[in-house]
């Protein structure tokens, strides 16, 4: 027997002999996402971006380590990103000392979808007859499926019928018109978690995501970073 059947079956033998216990349980999860971006660029300049409201859904396995600590991955889908909102006004005098103004106005809003499998380290701790409270720290991978960015701007004079605008939408994840696509598939980061547990099986978490890659193909040293605050509700089998 080879190295690779000797290991396959030994796994093979701790899950049988985990579910002959009944001690691996399998849920399914869902809930709100509020989502936003860290964001940096060469000139120092950090774009203010709102929150977009959103949502995950998914289903996960606990697997039990001892009485206190268990392992728990997820898969998910989750939507993310965020919307960024520019209003400038421009004075301009003329000869005669009179003041004109121009305004001009830029929205983007970037929504992305992507499949997430956290993988956490969970703890919990009976906290009362009904439940136990219980936190999670883990790593984060995820592949975006979806998205697109949408981008509008207008330029106008004051005084005058005169504007300018410009609309765009592009696909975050395909190359489109350009070299590379806008956005890389890949993000990556840390994850935490808090909540409780009936112990009828429905539970509740609030968590939080921070990316660590950056997920841009910025074109002047532009990155982006995800950052999720999220909650959620479910129910273990």
């Amino acid at each position: 027997m080879t190295h690779r059947n000797m290991l396959f079956v030994i796994v093979l033998l701790i899950i049988m002999n985990l579910q002959v216990q009944g001690q691996v349980q399998f849920g399914l999860k869902g809930g709100v996402n509020l989502s936003n971006f860290i964001a940096h660029t060469e000139q120092g300049i950090v774009p203010n971006f709102l929150n977009r409201i959103s949502f995950h859904v998914g289903f996960f396995t606990e697997i039990p380590l001892n009485k206190f600590l268990s392992i728990r991955p997820e898969m998910l889908l989750s939507a993310k990103g965020a919307h960024h909102e520019f209003y400038q006004e421009n004075y301009y005098y003329f000869a005669n000392y009179e003041r004109r103004y121009s305004t001009e106005t830029c929205k983007v809003r970037i929504d992305p979808y992507y499949i997430e499998v956290p993988i956490y380290l969970k703890a919990g701790f009976d906290a009362g007859i009904i439940g136990k409270f219980a936190v999670g720290i883990g790593l984060y991978l995820a592949c975006g499926i979806s998205g697109k960015a949408e981008s509008e701007y207008r330029y106008e004079f004051s005084e005058t019928n005169w504007y300018e605008g410009d609309s765009n939408v592009m696909k975050m994840f395909t190359k489109g018109d350009f070299d590379k696509a806008p956005f890389k598939r890949l993000d990556m980061g840390i994850s935490i978690f808090m909540g409780y547990e009936l112990n009828m099986g429905v539970f509740a978490t609030v968590g939080y995501d921070m990316g660590l890659r950056n997920v841009i193909n910025g074109f002047d040293g532009e990155k982006l970073y995800n950052r999720t605050f999220y909650i959620s509700t479910g129910y273990k089998f």
